[in-house]
């Protein structure tokens, strides 16, 4: 259903464009992480000043940049959403056009209209906001796998009995 949704905005491209704009901005925020944890471990040199201001300002970067590409990735994501609820409600507006009379005729207009305003609300207020949450904690849960994996990779074998399960 999401691959759905997302590939009516600008066609397939839309998927891979949406999942890298999502990614980018949280390995930045984690290489910020991981560089602050460097940076603290620092011993004590004679410079120490100099080499701190040089510390803060690749801090301070990698943070604008954090938050430049999570700006981004939120402008792509209302982009493409804002396109495939175009595009879905032209194809619900076009199928309940070229429906047969005898529906008109046998179906009351404001139950007609209030189905139909009830179907473009759910697309354009509530399927976007639990769409991009389903993909940020997708990701968070893939990447946490992944990390126990190359952490221990006799994980793998449960893993591999819980896809089995699932599917």
């Amino acid at each position: 259903l999401y691959f759905r949704f997302f590939s009516l905005s600008i066609g397939f491209p839309a998927v891979p464009v949406l999942l890298i704009a999502m990614v980018v901005p949280q390995m930045l925020a984690i290489y910020q992480e991981q560089f602050a944890i460097g940076w603290l471990g620092v011993g004590n040199t004679a410079n120490k000043t100099e080499e701190d201001e040089r510390h803060y300002k690749i801090y301070v970067g990698l943070a604008c940049g954090a938050i430049l590409l999570i700006i981004i990735q939120c402008v792509i994501f209302v982009f493409i959403v804002y396109r495939a609820g175009r595009k879905l409600h032209n194809k619900a507006l076009y199928a309940m056009l070229r429906s047969p009379m005898r529906y008109f005729d046998t179906h009351p207009i404001g139950l007609i209209i209030n189905r139909f305003s009830k179907d473009i609300f759910f697309m354009d207020e509530l399927f976007p906001d639990v769409s991009f949450q389903f993909i940020k904690l997708f990701l968070l849960y893939l990447a946490s796998v992944i990390l126990v994996v190359v952490a221990n990779y006799w994980f793998i074998i449960p893993l591999i009995a819980l896809a089995a399960l699932l599917i």
